[in-house]
């Protein structure tokens, strides 16, 4: 009775490393294979192309016309914390103007936007307008007033373009 641990004869290789190498090539093809289908195939079968998942721009925003812009100088205001501590805050308002409106009608109006901007500002609170949940309100709030002291019909939109508070 011959045993399988003997060693083989010279020139022949023993059976079970043919048979590991064969199972390697084989799993190593199969891998390969099951990449390359889930690649093409993966998005088919999920039902939603890459493009078709991400968002795409505002296109109102790409198509809209700037005529041109006009910045505010910029507010400092001081503003008191729960402890009635002073921290100053600044912030630098930009404005997109609407067409047939100059940068010298802006500079004309724009002190009525600063002030109510300002009397905005000072009503709140620091830890109010700090708070990163209400910056979009704030935002609203602060653009919405200044194009109040304007006049909307001179702005087509108004940007935050600094705020920074200590």
């Amino acid at each position: 009775m011959e045993d399988d641990d003997a060693k083989p004869e010279e020139g022949q290789e023993p059976k079970k490393s043919k048979k590991k190498l064969l199972f390697i090539i084989v799993g190593v093809v199969l891998l390969a294979g099951v990449g390359v289908g889930g690649a093409f195939l993966g998005p088919k079968l999920m039902g939603k192309d890459q493009a078709q998942v991400a968002p795409e721009p505002a296109a109102s925003a790409q198509e809209e016309a700037i005529s041109a812009t006009a910045t505010m100088a910029p507010i400092v205001v001081d503003l008191r914390d729960a402890e009635d501590s002073i921290h100053h805050m600044k912030v630098v308002l930009s404005f997109e103007l609407s067409e047939g409106t100059t940068e010298d009608d802006f500079k004309k109006y724009s002190p009525r936007g600063r002030e109510l901007a300002i009397a905005y500002l000072r009503s709140q609170t620091f830890e109010f307008v700090t708070e990163p949940k209400n910056f979009p309100k704030v935002s609203k709030e602060l653009t919405s007033r200044a194009t109040e002291g304007i006049g909307a019909k001179r702005i087509q939109r108004a940007l935050i373009t600094d705020f920074v508070s200590q």
